[in-house]
């Protein structure tokens, strides 16, 4: 009853100093600002740990082609497309994170991601089943 009281006051009404939602001092703003600029931080973050791997691979496989002085000794030809497929699919996630963080619609960012999934596991799994059964 108290609080209803309070809450009920015109006085309390006046003294609301976060009542305007667009004021930038707003607590809501402020943890946006903060959330935010935490998930560009991440964003940053992934994409370097997503390209450092991957440039080390890359690297390997650029030595080893050089290396390789005979057809015998070179890596089979579908070892290429294999990486090249997989590298633009994992960095396309970054991709759609990257538009989610710039506000698109949510709903197209969302159907982006299911289908990139969709597409990204499936081919990892053909990957898998045609060195298990061939």
């Amino acid at each position: 009853l108290v609080l209803g009281s309070w809450t009920n006051s015109e006085s309390a009404r006046e003294s609301n100093t976060f009542s305007n939602k667009n004021d930038p001092s707003h607590p809501l703003k402020v943890f946006q600002n903060v959330f935010l600029q935490a998930a560009w931080f991440f964003h940053v973050v992934g994409w370097l740990c997503i390209l450092v791997p991957y440039g080390i691979v890359i690297d390997h496989y650029l030595m080893w082609w050089d290396s390789c002085d005979s057809e015998k000794r070179s890596p089979p030809d579908f070892l290429q497309s294999i990486l090249l497929l997989q590298f633009i699919l994992f960095i396309s996630f970054g991709c759609v994170q990257f538009m989610q963080l710039l506000h698109i619609n949510p709903i197209i960012i969302e159907m982006m991601y299911i289908k990139l999934s969709l597409v990204a596991k499936t081919l990892l799994c053909w990957l898998i089943a045609a060195r298990v059964f061939v």
